[in-house]
């Protein structure tokens, strides 16, 4: 964690190929093979998503893996 230099813990790791589906959200592009590609939460056609977070100071940080 850059706030208290405490190691962050894994919170979760979301799957491009799950499709996951959301309610709303707040970007878009004219490109339709990009707005797709948000429509779904894809990372990068096979990435993945990588959630970590430091409780004590609340800082989430995420970061697209791509193998």
């Amino acid at each position: 964690c850059p706030k208290t230099n405490n190691e962050m813990k894994f919170v979760a790791q979301l799957f491009s190929n799950d499709h996951i589906k959301f309610k709303r959200k707040n970007f878009s592009s004219e490109n339709e093979y990009i707005e797709n590609l948000f429509q779904t939460l894809n990372f990068w056609c096979d990435g993945s998503l990588l959630i970590f977070m430091e409780p004590s100071s609340t800082i989430v940080y995420y970061s697209i893996s791509n193998t």
